[in-house]
């Protein structure tokens, strides 16, 4: 997951959708705990 988040941020057209599997797994993360 790491390199695909740095790739996101190399290429502009994949920083939102970085973004928003980051976000994806924050929440994953959340309903774990």
């Amino acid at each position: 997951p790491g390199k695909i988040v740095f790739t996101g941020i190399r290429d502009k057209n994949l920083i939102e959708p970085a973004l928003i599997s980051l976000g994806k797994l924050i929440k994953r993360k959340d309903l774990f705990l």
